[in-house]
């Protein structure tokens, strides 16, 4: 008697449990979803972006003399008042920041001075800056598949050329530009007809970079800002043989000028960089049994050949960090062991202890697909959030290690004790940066992966409609946050697939004692 009411029960708790899936599924796919656009940029609360500015440790010159040079500019060919006037010096001032230091916090300036050079040319203002942030804002790469697609962009950086607009901004216009047609060449496309024209653009779009570059580096750009810019290039073009090796090359002969010798430590670094990216492209970047002998022998032959450059420059040049760190990367493909990876990443500390850079290389280094173990990488991300030294950044290190190793072990947000750590290294940094919706976006994710929905519904409420694109799509963010809200029936959705899953009422029915 028992055993039927138990199957009476299961029955009727699983056509119950039907009734509530239906309801899901038409929650999930028919209802409305959340609003995914961002409001408009007149309606939003403008950005102080001089004190963004403020909190960082270098720079501030170069930031201000572009800030002004730009401001000064925008006046010159947009003379009189005009009513999206703040709108274009704050996408002005978030240019100039975004160039000096990029998007380090997280925090969606990309996204927002695309908002405003949005906004602007939608009120019908001409000018070609902002036809440039608008089509792909600064450090947002876009990944055209049609060369069609991407020659806006090289013709908006081409106009922008001609302008009075600093030399910054024209040599980022240029290098938006270059970044979609080496996605061009990248796409599965390759019947688009106009694919020869993408082929041919390309080196006279990397020759203009280079021009702008040389002019920059000439004018007294300061030796980190020297590496970051030639750094992006070759991050850009990585992945295409011919493009690569022309950007290697012009950069080595910018930086080689006579009278350029004090650049001797960056040209090194750069150098032996860009043989550690065509190891790299002459390998593949398949697994080891998918090399061939040639594309291994290559590989360890420019390995050996960046080694080289790097520790003859480091002899010269140890207070040259990036020669540090692109050893880390040498020793990555080497693979010789820990102790010879502990001694770069020690020697790039040593001239900063803040370098963030470094520690993600080391944090790559101790995966166990690389040269670690699950365990080796979760206790450095742990190290590194005890100096909860949220200025650089370096705890999150072990957020950047748990999206790895929640890949390999079943429900690891989901473990009280490592949710504890997590939960402490989300808080403390968005208490001190309190809109990096990059960082809170991942919070709310890992927060829903793990079931701790208390935590995913107090994030997705903060963030609104403005999340961060690259941690959620609008279909996974409409998804994720529905299922955070006070809503009994996911509650109750939740308790039945737990109890089906983890075959409670199999055991009840078969000892119904």
């Amino acid at each position: 008697m028992v055993r039927n009411f138990l199957k009476l029960a299961l029955y009727g708790g699983l056509g119950f449990a039907f009734l509530i899936g239906g309801y899901f599924l038409y929650l999930r796919y028919f209802s409305a979803p959340a609003q995914t656009s961002s409001p408009p940029s007149a309606r939003r609360a403008p950005i102080d972006v001089d004190a963004l500015a403020s909190r960082m440790k270098s720079r501030q010159d170069i930031y201000q003399q572009l800030r002004d040079q730009a401001l000064a500019v925008y006046g010159e060919q947009n003379p009189g008042t005009h009513s999206y006037d703040p709108q274009a010096k704050e996408a002005i001032q978030l240019a100039a920041y975004l160039w000096v230091w990029g998007d380090f916090y997280g925090e969606g300036l990309a996204k927002r001075s695309c908002d405003d050079a949005s906004f602007v040319t939608h009120k019908g203002c001409a000018d070609p800056f902002f036809r440039v942030v608008s089509n792909a804002p600064f450090y947002i790469h876009h990944y055209s598949t049609k060369a069609i697609d991407a020659d806006p962009l090289r013709e908006t950086a081409e106009t922008l050329a001609t302008s009075g607009y600093p030399d910054a901004f024209k040599l980022e216009a240029y290098q938006t530009a270059i970044s979609d047609y080496v996605s061009v060449l990248e796409s599965p496309n390759k019947t688009d007809p106009a694919l020869d024209k993408t082929v041919l653009a390309l080196p006279d779009l990397i020759d203009a970079w280079m021009g702008l570059y040389g002019k920059l580096v000439s004018a007294g750009l300061p030796d980190d800002l020297v590496y970051a810019k030639g750094l992006e290039l070759l991050d850009l073009c990585k992945e295409q043989e011919d493009p690569l090796k022309r950007a290697g090359a012009g950069i080595d002969t910018i930086l080689g000028a006579a009278e350029l010798s004090a650049k001797e430590g960056v040209k090194d670094a750069l150098e032996g960089r860009f043989y550690v990216e065509d190891a790299w492209l002459a390998r593949g970047s398949g697994w080891a049994n998918t090399i061939t002998p040639q594309g291994q022998q290559d590989f360890e032959a420019r390995l050996a050949t960046a080694e080289q450059i790097l520790t003859a420059a480091y002899a010269h040049n140890p207070q040259q960090i990036a020669i540090a760190r692109n050893m880390l990367g040498v020793e990555l493909g080497q693979g010789q062991g820990r102790e010879r990876m502990e001694t770069w990443f020690g020697r790039a500390m040593a001239v900063d202890p803040d370098d963030f850079m470094a520690c993600q290389i080391k944090e790559t280094y101790l995966l166990p697909r690389w040269h670690g173990s699950n365990q080796e990488a979760w206790n450095f991300g742990v190290d590194c959030a005890k100096g909860e030294n949220w200025e650089s950044k370096i705890p999150l290190i072990l957020i950047d290690e748990a999206e790895y190793l929640q890949f390999s072990i079943p429900d690891f947000y989901a473990d009280g004790r490592t949710w504890k750590v997590l939960d402490a290294v989300f808080r403390g940094y968005l208490q001190h940066y309190p809109n990096s919706i990059f960082y809170r976006s991942r919070y709310a994710r890992f927060a829903v992966l793990g079931s701790h929905w208390d935590i995913a519904r107090e994030q997705f409420q903060i963030l609104g409609r403005d999340w961060d694109r690259d941690v959620f799509s609008d279909e996974e963010y409409s998804e994720m946050s529905l299922l955070a809200k006070e809503n009994p029936v996911y509650r109750f959705y939740d308790v039945c697939r737990d109890l089906f899953s983890g075959g409670i009422i199999s055991k009840l029915l078969n000892n119904p004692s």
